[in-house]
Order: structure tokens, then C-alpha cells, then sequence
């Protein structure tokens, strides 16, 4: 088999459709959640959806908002450090993601749907106003529904990824003009085209856990990879 960045976010794609998709967020069991102690976890309904948020601390409302393919959990240094602030945090897991209901059409996962949820979310929450906060992916989110909802939204914040004005094209469109099939953002519009046959999955992986875990991460991907190439 041959070990690809293709193969690698495959790993990553299946194995968080895998949970989100598994039954919808309604019908699971409460389960113990990773991370600080202090992190609260609940299920709220917001824009006809359940989600499953991460929640801790008091005062005005912050959204932190995941990239791809994470969840809540990348935000797990941060939550308790912004509410010993002064701040109400919390970090859902979007739709399609870790807890959240997955909804099965792809056309129920446009940017006005995310949007969408944030909104409802400030909402659920029994608030009128939030800061939003958005990493990665969860950065374009953050840009838009500041955008869109400045009345709910009057600040944001984007890690990551700069804010970036409609282009003169749809950027699949783009992507595909230029020959990058392989991109992931065109790789999975198609369901099943993925065809894993191997996947690595490092339990308690953050965004960055090469850099705060390097020696655990070399040998795991060491073995990872002896043990394809003897596929």
C-alpha cells in the first residue's frame, strides 16, 4: 500500500466520520471526555440540530470554533485559561464532528447552515451577543458569521487563516481548473472514495502534537509505516 498525505488524512476523515456518524447525537449514551477535569460537556439543541459543546467559566460568552478534521478537544488548553479570565467559553463540535449530529446530505453543510448554528447556538445558550473565535476551517466560519451577524457577533477572531474576500470563481471550481484532484477539499465531495485500508490513530492528538509529543509521535509513525510497507 502506498502511504500518501492522501492516505494519511483519509486515516484522520474516516475515523472522525466514523464517530460523528455512528448514531445521531440524540441517541448516545453520556461518556467520559478527555481533558481538563474542569470542562464541563452537554448537548443543546441549536438550529435543528443537537450539538455537543464543551463549556466552562462565567461572564461574557465566547464560541471557539475547530478546524478540520478536529473537534472541541484542539481547544482544550485554551477553555480553562479564558474562563479563569472573566469569560463564559464554550467549543462545540460542528456538525459532521466528534459528538454533533452528522447530518447525511452533503447540501446540509454550506457555510449559511454553519453559520446557521453558531447563531442558534448564541442563542441556546440564553445570550444575545458573543466573541467568536475560529481555527483552521473553523476560522472561515468565524469570518462569515461575523460577517453575516455583526448584531450577534460584533468580534472575531481567526487563527490560521486570514480573511479572505469571494474570488472571482467558486474555489472547487478553481481547484479543479487547476488539476488538484487530489486536494482534499475536492478528494472528499465523493462518499466512499476514500478506500482505506490502513489507519493510525494517536489518542490524544492536538493540532500540533508533533511539536509537544515528538518522540512519542516519531516512534508511532516509525511503526505505523514498517507495518504498511509490509502490507
Amino acid at each position: 500500500m502506498e502511504f500518501t498525505r492522501r492516505t494519511a488524512l483519509t486515516s484522520l476523515a474516516l475515523s472522525l466520520a466514523g464517530s460523528a456518524a455512528a448514531a445521531p447525537a440524540s441517541n448516545r449514551e453520556p461518556r467520559p471526555y478527555p481533558g481538563p477535569k474542569t470542562i464541563t460537556h452537554r448537548s443543546v439543541s441549536a438550529n435543528g440540530l443537537t450539538m455537543h459543546i464543551a463549556e466552562q467559566g462565567h461572564g461574557p460568552l465566547v464560541l471557539l470554533v475547530h478546524g478540520f478534521p478536529e473537534s472541541w478537544y484542539s481547544w482544550r488548553h485554551q477553555i480553562p485559561a479564558l474562563a479563569d479570565a472573566g469569560f463564559h467559553v464554550v467549543a462545540p463540535d460542528l456538525r459532521g464532528y466528534g459528538d454533533s449530529d452528522a447530518p447525511p446530505e452533503r447540501e446540509s453543510y454550506s457555510i449559511m447552515h454553519l453559520v446557521g448554528d453558531m447563531v442558534g447556538l448564541v442563542y441556546a445558550l440564553g445570550e444575545k451577543r458573543a466573541t467568536i473565535i475560529g481555527h483552521d476551517w473553523g476560522a472561515g466560519v468565524a469570518w462569515n458569521t461575523a460577517l453575516l451577524r455583526p448584531d450577534v457577533f460584533p468580534a472575531v477572531v481567526g487563527l490560521s487563516v486570514p480573511y479572505r474576500q469571494r474570488g472571482s470563481e467558486p474555489p472547487l471550481r478553481a481547484l479543479r481548473r487547476s488539476g488538484l484532484y487530489t486536494y482534499y477539499w475536492l478528494y472528499y465531495q465523493d462518499p466512499g472514495v476514500a478506500g482505506l485500508k490502513q489507519k493510525l490513530v494517536l489518542e490524544g492528538a492536538g493540532h500540533y502534537i508533533q511539536q509537544e509529543r515528538p518522540a512519542q509521535v516519531t516512534k508511532t509513525l516509525i511503526d505505523f509505516l514498517e507495518s504498511v510497507a509490509q502490507v
